[in-house]
């Protein structure tokens, strides 16, 4: 059946509809769907405790609110890569929310499945590590692979 979602009134909040899935569990719909991300320039670093290598943020909004994402849109690798790349501010931009989305949405679903009823691991402290570590190789690695052919990839597999 389609979502029965209604647009939020608070931007970056995404309220988690469950369905049951096949046995019966409950399934976060908002795993699976594009958050919204607020977006945090460095004159709001102080309010995320973001720095020049934050990357993505994401707290716990309650049961009924859903998760709130904060992506760091002044994050020192963003801007280098802006400033060195030939491709548009825009297109960085979209990978860099994308790529973090994605991950963010990723270490979310593990936790939700993995570590869930273990009260002492801190998935939101892991999100801003692990998201901070990546966000030097981020957006070379998706241009990279955007780069690849099957050319490349079978002269390197004879070389191997």
């Amino acid at each position: 059946p389609k979502s029965q979602n209604k647009p939020s009134n608070n931007p970056g909040r995404r309220k988690l509809p469950t369905n049951p899935d096949v046995k019966g569990k409950q399934v976060d719909q908002a795993l699976f769907n594009i958050p919204e991300i607020t977006p945090v320039y460095k004159d709001e670093w102080e309010n995320h405790d973001f720095n020049k290598e934050s990357a993505l943020k994401i707290e716990d909004g309650g049961d009924e609110n859903g998760y709130d994402f904060f992506l760091n849109m002044d994050n020192i690798y963003l801007l280098n890569e802006k400033r060195m790349s030939n491709a548009s501010s825009s297109m960085l931009d979209a990978r860099f929310k994308y790529g973090f989305i994605l991950i963010g949405l990723a270490l979310l679903r593990n936790y939700k499945k993995e570590n869930e009823a273990d009260s002492t691991f801190d998935i939101y402290s892991t999100i801003e590590f692990c998201t901070r570590m990546i966000s030097p190789v981020l957006l070379p690695l998706i241009s990279n692979l955007g780069e690849l052919d099957e050319q490349d990839e079978r002269q390197k597999t004879i070389a191997a």
